[in-house]
């Protein structure tokens, strides 16, 4: 069974069903102990493995309450303008499709629905990009509050992995053979030197703001703290056993008065896992990045989003190695 998270066309005559239940848990605000509790299960066609917001749990998300109206066509009902849809890709739009499912196939009546658990991000970078944009209504903040709320409550981890601790779908891991296998999964035995760049402009363009730096988009040259940034904020996130087999291979090389490295980190990580995983930790903290308002403040944000992410590093790339594999083997099988 493939565990890979699949964008689906869903309609109330392709029922999936339901394999377990749990409820995900986000504070009002940081300060608050006030959770709101936002139910969430795994399901399957037979063949996939999904993981769902339930409607009502995709409102209470944002800290409204449920409806059936369609305010924006094409889109859930939770999101109430179409200056909000606009923030919206067509990409991530395939993110907002309805689910339905139901535990019990015995039972009659109307289908649970929900969405693909995904869809919190693709909300919260929309009412980030609104608020960058300066166009958000005065009804609209609460929403855009509760956003970056549950942002920092997320951003240490994938959703999914959130919704399968919640779910208890993936038990505890041993830990034994983590590292063996994660290093398979992860690293390549030469550096893939036409990888696409994982850091992009937006990337430094945020770094240069933090520090109050100028930025010129032209000037691909970068302060030498950049690099300890990076470090620091990107890398550490990724497995410690990793990152020094990582160093380990790329190592400096002298030239005349100067040492350099032929080769960047990331292109000793595999496209289909490692690459992924870090274009994903790239993607998390450029967000925190974006909603702070300098370096302390970054730091702060960053240390709340992903405390639980730097304590469970290796298991959590030891859960994305195993859905990897499974999603090869799959994929071969289909040949």
């Amino acid at each position: 069974m493939n565990t890979s998270e699949v964008i689906i066309e869903n309609n109330k005559n392709k029922e999936l069903l339901g394999l377990k239940k749990g409820t995900l848990f986000f504070k009002r605000n940081v300060d608050s102990e006030l959770y709101i509790e936002v139910p969430c299960a795994i399901v399957t066609d037979g063949q996939d493995i999904f993981r769902v917001i339930s409607k009502s749990g995709l409102f209470k998300s944002f800290d409204r309450g449920a409806h059936g109206a369609i305010r924006v066509p094409g889109f859930p009902g939770v999101i109430g303008s179409k200056t909000l849809a606009s923030f919206i890709d067509k990409e991530e739009k395939k993110l907002l499709e309805p689910i339905y499912y139901r535990f019990d196939r015995n039972r009659s009546g109307e289908p649970e629905v929900g969405y693909n658990a995904e869809a919190l991000i693709v909300i919260i970078k929309a009412y980030i990009r609104a608020e960058e944009e300066n166009v958000l209504k005065a009804n609209q903040l609460n929403a855009l509050k509760q956003a970056k709320c549950i942002l920092l409550g997320l951003a240490g981890e994938r959703v999914r992995d959130l919704v399968d601790k919640a779910t208890g779908f993936i038990g505890d891991e041993e830990s034994g053979i983590v590292e063996k296998f994660v290093k398979k999964m992860y690293l390549n035995d030469k550096a893939l030197t036409t990888m696409n760049p994982k850091f992009t402009g937006e990337f430094y363009q945020e770094i240069f703001r933090l520090h109050g730096w100028k930025f010129d988009k032209e000037d691909v040259s970068r302060p030498g703290y950049v690099g300890i940034f990076t470090n620091k904020y990107i890398y550490n996130l990724v497995p410690d056993f990793i990152m020094e087999d990582i160093r380990k291979r790329n190592k400096r090389d002298r030239e005349k008065d100067y040492y350099y490295k032929k080769n960047k980190n990331y292109q000793f990580l595999t496209e289909n896992t490692g690459g992924k995983a870090l274009d994903e930790i790239i993607d998390r903290v450029t967000m925190i990045m974006r909603i702070s308002k300098d370096r302390y403040d970054f730091d702060e944000k960053y240390n709340i989003a992903f405390k639980e992410k730097l304590e469970n590093k290796s298991i959590l790339a030891y859960q994305r190695a195993k859905e990897s594999l499974v999603k090869e083997i799959t994929e071969k099988s289909k040949i």
